[in-house]
């Protein structure tokens, strides 16, 4: 009789969410390629949901998001798919001992303190042998070469006889009558008057504003959305306005509005209720599979006025 060991069920591989919706996947004939233009993800995150890699994928937080909305439009139910996610990422970790293990003591032999030692020792010797050279070199006095290299004014020479210095004779100054004072007043150009200004350039006109591209302004509707179970929403207006981008919890009511036509778009169409205006929609004559697509009040902007 064989009898199991303990250890042996401990090791037994976790299954993780990916196979689930792989094989959900399979099923409905849908390839990776329309999972993520649906979902509005990269086929490679596509495929490592499904391979269970989380590592080349965002936080946790992400990833739960992701695998709800995966199972949502494949029609599963997301606390399974959930749940599988929590097992496997809650296996607990091999304990680490190498950090238990004593370090080695770092002691004056050892060659990184020795060369940081010698390094230091390298860099003080140098700054003392350039304050040394340096201490010596400091530039000359500019004033006193100044004053030392101006030569001496020869003395004036002495009469004969009588060793008393001669004074030259003064030039005779010639008087500057009226009319040469007039002459050269003439001649010399007038001065700039004090406080005139040069004249201004004339500033160039204000470039044209380019004019705004005219927004569609057609009739504003009313939506409001019962959520029966989850479903994951897209709706649009006709501006590409995002009025509703999430997925919407079982149970709960919401009201929007926006410019006709609108854009909509559901992951879970059967378990969804929609009024337009106040009158119901029916939503199952819009679906495809699991999905529904759809555009309500074209027919309400084709007779709208222009602006």
């Amino acid at each position: 009789m064989t009898i199991a060991h303990p250890e042996s069920a401990m090791r037994a591989p976790i299954q993780g969410p990916g196979a689930h919706l792989a094989q959900a996947r399979a099923d409905l004939r849908l390839t990776h390629e329309d999972v993520a233009a649906k979902l509005h993800l990269a086929s490679r995150q596509i495929m490592a949901l499904e391979q269970d890699d989380y590592t080349s994928l965002p936080g946790a937080t992400y990833v739960r998001g992701y695998l709800k909305s995966y199972a949502l439009l494949l029609g599963l139910s997301p606390e399974p798919i959930l749940e599988a996610h929590a097992r496997l990422t809650a296996t607990p970790a091999t304990p680490d001992f190498s950090a238990i293990a004593p370090q080695k003591e770092i002691t004056s032999r050892h060659h990184q303190v020795r060369f940081v030692t010698y390094f230091m020792a390298a860099i003080v010797i140098g700054l003392a042998l350039a304050w040394w050279q340096g201490r010596d070199s400091r530039p000359p006095n500019p004033l006193l070469i100044a004053h030392d290299s101006q030569p001496a004014a020869p003395a004036p020479d002495a009469a004969p006889g009588t060793g008393a210095p001669v004074e030259p004779p003064a030039k005779a100054e010639t008087p500057t009558t009226p009319a040469a004072a007039g002459t050269a007043a003439s001649d010399s150009k007038p001065a700039a008057t004090p406080g005139a200004s040069a004249p201004v350039a004339a500033s160039p006109p204000p470039a044209a504003t380019p004019a705004t591209v005219p927004q569609p302004d057609g009739p504003r509707v009313k939506l409001v959305l019962h959520a029966d179970q989850d479903s994951w929403a897209d709706i649009r207006d006709a501006r590409q306005i995002k009025l509703l981008y999430e997925t919407v919890p079982a149970g709960r009511t919401v009201t929007l509005e926006g410019v006709a036509p609108v854009s909509i778009f559901l992951g879970n169409a059967a378990g969804v209720r929609l009024d337009y205006n106040g009158q119901p929609v029916d939503v199952g004559r819009h679906k495809r599979g699991m999905m529904a697509r759809f555009m309500l009040g074209e027919d309400e902007a084709a007779v709208a006025p222009a602006p």
